[in-house]
């Protein structure tokens, strides 16, 4: 079963929930800082149910449904916002996510999948 868990909401929800009280001086060749969602673990909301990823310092990550591996793969977080997946799943090609919106309440926020639109909900439960 393969699971919608990837994310390119999780290193912008770490942007969003860590953010300094430093104000910041943006120049026009200043690039955009992604934050590190390295050593994070997020929950998941999807067609499959809820889950989580854990994103290893290496740049791996693994997948979780009721506990039980079911994905694993690497991942990139990519300067454009966008985070991507690469299974090690033979047969399975590279997905890229993005956020849509600002989190709700409880921390939630829609990722969607650049290649087919499906939309999941995203939220960190851990930091590293």
């Amino acid at each position: 079963m393969k699971l919608p868990l990837l994310l390119a909401p999780l290193l912008l929800i770490a942007a969003c929930g860590e953010q300094a009280d430093t104000p910041v001086v943006e120049s026009e060749a200043a690039e955009p800082e992604v934050a590190s969602i390295a050593g994070m673990t997020f929950e998941i909301e999807g067609e499959d149910g809820v889950g989580s990823t854990y994103f290893g310092p290496d740049g791996t990550y693994t997948d979780f449904l009721d506990g039980e591996e079911v994905a694993r793969g690497t991942y990139e977080q990519r300067e454009d916002g966008l985070l991507c997946f690469t299974p090690d799943a033979p047969d399975e090609g590279t997905d890229c996510w993005t956020l849509e919106g600002e989190p709700d309440t409880d921390g939630w926020m829609t990722s969607r999948r650049l290649a087919d639109g499906l939309e999941i909900r995203v939220r960190p439960v851990t930091t590293g």
